[in-house]
């Protein structure tokens, strides 16, 4: 089976243009009240229009044969 991944930007799916820069993507789901959190890494290969904080995030994780499954919402709080 063959990963696959959706990102969103302010619900928007933004995964066509993020796809040939995407270098990785890690979610990290922690226990009780803990915020969960996401990683994003590009590629600076060519210009990008950054998002702005406060931007909401969402990410899906799977399998091309089978689709994607939501594992992460939330809000942009920072770039770097």
């Amino acid at each position: 089976m063959k990963p696959d991944f959706k990102i969103s930007l302010g619900g928007i799916d933004r995964t066509p243009a993020l796809r040939p820069i995407l270098s990785s993507i890690s979610v990290i789901d922690k226990p009780g009240i803990d915020a969960d959190s996401c990683d994003i890494t590009l590629k600076a290969t060519r210009s990008l229009a950054i998002p702005e904080s406060g931007t909401d995030v969402t990410v899906w994780f799977g399998y091309k044969e089978s689709g994607v499954s939501e594992v992460f919402k939330g809000v942009l709080d920072k770039v770097g």
